[in-house]
């Protein structure tokens, strides 16, 4: 059935429901889940190819690697060439995406019905036979050993990089993209190693989305895939969790000459499957999720500390993190990170008001439905659901289960997670700047690591 959007309300009134379109599935001997959404309102589809694993399983020694691969997938295959490739794909109209994550891997091809089959063969090829070539992962290198320099450079970058790795430590979500070495180190055998674990179909979704006959396009691909590298073991990509780190500290990251400072605060959190999540998405939603937010509001609006301070709500599949941060003057930096701390306490204390969770409520069901607009929302929003195991209504029922969230169990949720004490804060900026930050950071026992813009001990793996 189709989905049906929300249109305005009358004053006072709410939006309607949205319900997700419904899905044909099935999954195959090899273990591959094959399912497929209609969505007749334009001729128009989705081919894609999801697989559990991604950037978290590269080599340590190669940090990098699945950005390499990312880029190299699309530029040739066993059939074609890179300039062919993208001939048959312009012929047809199609565009065509790879993507790896730290949890996982996604390939899609999207078309005109009509050129369907050549969808699927296209993005067959792409998954399955790349050739990789070398002077293609030359000139890929060459790119992202550049842009890695210019991130290398900026304070806000460098800020979140270090909070991760605080965060984390040497667990894979700790680690950043791409370091100088990993993209020297990573090699053609490496790219064809970590290619071959990711997209083994034992760990695969095969969907296909827009105007198509559900039944049909499941029942042609199980034909075709049904015993696709059947008897062929899958890799194992068990991961371990996220352990809590018990000694949070301020990183104060001088960079000379710096006209502002970037802040950024964090804490380790949830995964996506905890109970705790929609009453934590509301309650952060109301810390720092929007631009009437209590960050935004009080940072910006009433002390005009910055022009934006927000928080973000992250989980994978072995963990998460609550982040917040911003960007302000030199002059202005100790009054912000004060600011920043006295909104923490308050959520703390686990005193949402009504009238806050009621406009977050408000706020998370009226932008659900922009999440789903068109074949690759609603198709990113089955890849979700699948990756992170939920249950198949989880999205027709999300705004209802957005509102029944209750008062109760926000603030239970907001003391449980918003604890200034568990809070890693880094702060990059010139260092006189720093020097008067140092008072406050002492007066809230965090040790303080005083380190340079040069220091980039957070890529070295853990001793």
């Amino acid at each position: 059935m189709m989905p049906s959007y929300p249109t305005t309300a009358p004053a006072g009134g709410e939006p309607r429901p949205w319900s997700f379109p419904s899905m044909v599935q099935t999954v195959t001997e090899s273990g591959l889940l094959v399912a497929a959404i209609r969505m007749p309102a334009l001729p128009i589809v989705q081919v894609r190819w999801s697989f559990r694993g991604g950037k978290r399983h590269e080599p340590v020694s190669a940090i990098g690697t699945s950005q390499l691969l990312q880029a190299s997938m699309r530029h040739g295959t066993e059939s074609y060439d890179s300039a062919q490739l993208a001939e048959v794909l312009d012929e047809v109209g199609a565009r065509m995406s790879v993507s790896i994550s730290a949890d996982g891997a996604v390939m899609s091809v999207s078309s005109l019905t009509q050129h369907l089959d050549r969808a699927i063969a296209l993005c067959h090829e792409v998954v399955f036979t790349p050739t990789l070539p070398e002077a293609v992962l030359e000139r890929e290198r060459a790119k992202a050993v550049e842009m890695h320099r210019h991130d290398r450079s900026q304070a806000d970058t460098l800020a979140g990089l270090w909070l991760a790795r605080a965060l984390y430590g040497d667990h894979p979500y700790g680690r950043p993209s791409t370091t100088e070495a990993g993209l020297q180190a990573a090699t053609q055998s490496g790219l064809r190693a970590m290619h071959q674990q990711l997209t083994h179909p034992g760990h695969g979704l095969l969907l296909v989305v827009g105007d198509v006959d559900p039944e049909a396009i499941v029942a042609k691909l199980v034909d075709r895939y049904g015993r696709f590298r059947e008897g062929e073991s899958a890799p194992a990509l068990s991961g371990v969790p996220v352990a809590r780190r018990a000694k949070p500290r301020a990183i104060l990251v001088e960079r000379a000459g710096a006209q502002q400072a970037s802040i950024v605060l964090g804490s380790l959190s949830l995964n996506r499957g905890d109970p705790d999540y929609r009453a934590l998405r509301l309650a952060n939603q109301v810390f720092g999720g929007g631009a009437s937010s209590r960050l935004f509001m009080e940072l910006r609006e009433r002390q005009s500390l910055t022009y934006g301070a927000y928080s973000s709500l992250d989980c994978g599949l072995l963990g998460g993190d609550l982040t917040a941060g911003l960007s302000t003057a030199n002059d202005k930096a100790d009054a912000a990170v004060k600011a920043l701390y006295v909104e923490l306490d308050r959520m703390a204390t686990g005193e949402v008001s009504e009238d806050e969770l009621a406009h977050a409520k408000r706020y998370l069901i009226g932008a659900f439905p922009q999440r789903a607009s068109g074949i690759a929302g609603v198709a990113a929003l089955a890849n979700a659901g699948w990756l992170h195991s939920l249950p198949i209504e989880t999205w027709s029922h999300y705004q209802a289960n957005v509102a029944a969230v209750a008062h109760a169990e926000v603030n239970k949720a907001a003391k449980r997670w918003f604890q200034p004490a568990d809070c890693t804060l880094v702060v990059a900026g010139e260092g006189a700047m720093l020097d008067t930050l140092c008072p406050a950071i002492e007066a809230r026992g965090l040790p303080i690591q005083r380190t340079t813009m040069a220091d980039l001990s957070f890529e070295a793996p853990a001793v």
